[in-house]
């Protein structure tokens, strides 16, 4: 027998040790999908503050505004543009799943 026992623990050894990354490759991509997510609600978060004070400084604007108005005054100048939001998060990528390994039982001497 050509290696027998010992190519088939070889193999066994091989494929576990494959198995053993493919996990810990998929977790490290759910913990990235979680860091997304986290990333992602703290955009909308962001954006949402962001329409809130524009709307409460134009809502000043326009009382500031009419009161120039009424007193005859010339109109307040326009309040300053908000700032950009943050960069939008990107989704990270899947894990590339290894090729196939070509384990053939016809390699193995069973005799």
């Amino acid at each position: 027998m050509v290696g027998g026992p010992a190519k088939i623990r070889e193999q066994q050894a091989a494929q576990a040790a494959q198995a053993a990354s493919q996990a810990a490759s998929q977790q490290a991509y759910i913990a990235s999908l979680a860091a997304f997510n986290t990333a992602q609600a703290a955009y909308v978060a962001e954006i949402y503050a962001i329409q809130q004070a524009q709307q409460q400084q134009m809502l000043q604007y326009m009382q500031d505004f009419a009161a120039a108005q009424s007193q005859g005054l010339p109109p307040p100048p326009m309040p300053p543009p908000m700032p950009p939001p943050m960069t939008l998060p990107q989704p990270p990528q899947p894990p590339q799943q290894p090729p196939e390994d070509d384990f053939n039982l016809d390699d193995i001497d069973f005799t």
